[in-house]
């Protein structure tokens, strides 16, 4: 409750109102009067004529730092960019080896062989080893993409020799212990399990196994299966690491306050125990672009589902490709950036969506190009109707002048921002050495990108393999097939949540076709 300060005239009158002599306050003092504000001096007009407008000029050319390449005793390859400023150091160790090199019914293998490297490496188990680290203030990982696996750490100066230590331990001598490992196969289950709630997962496993059939390496989830993860052993762990995790094809990337003679003195000792197997190693896997003919649309349907996630894919090119940048600086204007034509089209004219885009693929067999977005199920039809009128404008109009300059510029500044702090450089270096690429293969692209035509651009805008991708949809299957053949295209083929097909239900007896 709110208490109020008494006030003393309405005392005063209570006080006669009871027979006491009237009490006379003595007249208030006149307030002072207050001096008059002293008015700023106001600044010196300015002239007339200011001179001529500033002239924006170009933004300069970028062109990403070439690491250096260093062979030395007991490392495997390594690529040092040296960065002084910050007494700190991010690396990854890369081996050309991922989930497309999982054996035939082993999807997943290269991931739980992966989590299973963090679970306990030479004198430590798994939370000792995961507690040092930490006491390190260093952050450790080791992850499996489609082409290759990687080992990284990122770590100040001071504590980057213990850290080595700690690290050489998870890439050579990784425990492997049964307990550890029935504990992580449980737990990597369990979030397979997980995965149909996830409209965006689905989609893009459905995706993988649409577009590159059920043959082609790319075609399962570097996670694996329920089913296969489920049959996985031990035994395939250790055997995978033996195989893949060999010094002799892994390459090194060190990024920040190191240099060539710290590689020797504080690198080597603690890689010293990781020594190449005997046997050749394996050759890496090799497979042709898949060329269809595939569905133009596939259904996961999930009955009443309140949003419909949409993507399309398409072929795209290879990253060792030298025609993809022409094609990814066409992509920046269709939905490579918040303000490309898909975006402001769905997002902010319309209201379909938080966010539509686009993309196209850098792997090493085969590329792809892609839109995605996630829309509320009852503008199902209008949403799709609209991406197929972006890619048709794309193709019979091409690009704006201001387009382009934008893609340019847009291109340049993504570029400029990945190499502005050591894990992105990191993390990017290690792409191009799983991919097989040359260390220089970003110096050459921005030249590439600085240099491109824009009649190349436009045609690589006008001939877009989008004109004919499969649409994969996930969500309510009624809104999704009245979309479908609203947009006058052809009935989908059904696929489960794990990119299985679906056969048709069959129909009573006695009843038409």
């Amino acid at each position: 409750m709110l208490r109020t300060r008494p006030v003393l005239p309405a005392l005063g009158l209570v006080v006669a109102a009871c027979g006491s002599a009237p009490v006379t306050a003595d007249a208030p003092a006149a307030p002072a009067v207050a001096p008059a504000p002293t008015l700023p001096t106001p600044p010196p007009a300015l002239p007339a004529d200011v001179g001529p407008r500033p002239v924006l000029t170009a933004a300069p050319a970028f062109t990403p730092p070439t690491p250096q390449v260093v062979s030395l005793p007991g490392l495997p390859q390594v690529w040092l960019v040296e960065r002084h400023a910050l007494p700190m150091v991010a690396l990854q160790i890369v081996v050309p080896a991922g989930g497309a090199d999982d054996p035939a019914g082993k999807s997943g293998l290269a991931a739980l062989t992966a989590e299973m490297m963090e679970q306990g490496a030479g004198r430590y188990g798994a939370l000792e080893i995961s507690r040092l680290f930490d006491q390190l203030g260093a952050v450790a990982s080791v992850d499996a993409g489609t082409d290759a696996s990687t080992a990284s750490l990122t770590v100040l100066k001071p504590n980057l020799k213990r850290a080595l230590e700690l690290l050489g331990d998870v890439v050579a001598r990784p425990r492997f212990e049964a307990a550890e490992w029935t504990r992580a196969q449980a737990l990597w289950l369990d979030q397979l399990r997980q995965r149909p709630f996830e409209p965006g997962d689905v989609a893009s496993l459905v995706g993988r196994a649409v577009h590159f059939g059920a043959a082609h390496p790319y075609a399962h989830p570097v996670d694996g299966h329920v089913d296969s993860v489920g049959k996985l052993t031990l035994a395939d762990a250790k055997a995978y690491h033996k195989a893949h995790w060999r010094p002799d094809q892994a390459t090194l990337v060190v990024v920040g306050d190191v240099t060539v003679d710290e590689l020797k003195t504080l690198f080597a000792p603690a890689f010293a125990q990781w020594v190449a197997p005997k046997t050749p190693p394996a050759a890496r896997v090799a497979a042709a672009p898949p060329k269809g003919p595939w569905p133009r649309t596939v259904l996961v349907d999930r009955p009443d589902a309140p949003q419909t996630m949409f993507l399309l894919v398409a072929p795209g090119p290879v990253a060792a490709d030298p025609g993809l940048v022409t094609l990814e600086l066409a992509n920046i204007p269709l939905g490579g950036s918040f303000t490309s034509r898909l975006n402001t089209n769905l997002r902010e004219d319309k209201g379909y969506t938080y966010g539509a885009k686009s993309a196209l693929s850098q792997d090493r067999l085969a590329g792809r190009w892609s839109i995605r977005t996630a829309v509320e199920s009852g503008v199902t039809g209008p949403a799709l109707n609209e991406i197929l009128k972006e890619i048709k404008q794309l193709v019979e109009g091409g690009l704006k002048p201001e387009e382009l300059k934008k893609a340019r510029a847009s291109d340049r500044g993504d570029l400029v921002s990945g190499y502005e702090s050591l894990e992105p450089i990191a993390g990017r270096l290690a792409d191009i050495a799983g991919l097989g690429l040359p260390a220089d293969w970003d110096a050459r692209r921005a030249r590439a990108a600085d240099t491109a035509e824009d009649a190349a651009i436009e045609k690589a805008a006008t001939t877009t393999s989008l004109r004919d991708a499969t649409i994969i949809a996930v969500g309510d299957g009624k809104a999704i097939r009245a979309a479908f053949q609203a947009a006058a295209l052809p009935e989908p083929e059904v696929r489960d949540a794990e990119g299985r097909p679906v056969a048709p239900r069959a129909q009573p007896k006695g009843k038409a076709k």
